[in-house]
């Protein structure tokens, strides 16, 4: 019975957990997202290859969207649930940056629609495009040699 409610629901279930896990990660580690000048990373961060230290966040989004990209049945619905959580998700950032810039930094700009808007387009261009595509080139590919094997 729950079995069926799961496969029932799984679209609606696999885009509120990816969305609430990238958002949580998102608000959390504000710092790894955001376009900052100065930037407080958390010490999991320093633990990778300084190469990657600035792929951080990407890493953080890959993970996230595994689900969304890999757990829907039909490709074609793993891109719209997958776009779907790469656009809301980085409102939780967003947030964060303007809490922050009223309340700590006081930097005006960062309140202004102007900057809250260029650090969303930031996040979701330099974090998020490239593991969503990533992930659903992987699974288009599948989806089609699957297709291509049997028939």
């Amino acid at each position: 019975m729950l079995t069926a409610i799961l496969i029932e629901h799984r679209t609606r279930i696999v885009l509120v957990g990816s969305t609430l896990a990238l958002s949580a990660a998102m608000a959390i580690w504000a710092d790894v997202f955001l376009f900052a000048k100065s930037a407080f990373e958390p010490k999991w961060v320093a633990r990778l290859p300084e190469s990657m230290q600035i792929m951080a966040g990407s890493l953080v989004v890959l993970a996230c969207l595994i689900p969304s990209a890999f757990i829907i049945e039909s490709p074609r619905t793993a891109v719209w649930v997958t776009a779907k959580v790469i656009l809301l998700s980085p409102l939780a950032a967003v947030t964060v940056c303007a809490w922050r810039s009223r309340h700590e930094l006081a930097d005006e700009w960062f309140i202004a629609p102007v900057g809250l808007l260029s650090q969303y387009i930031w996040v979701l261009l330099f974090h998020c495009v490239a593991p969503a595509l990533l992930l659903l080139a992987i699974r288009i590919t599948v989806h089609l040699l699957d297709e291509h094997l049997h028939g």
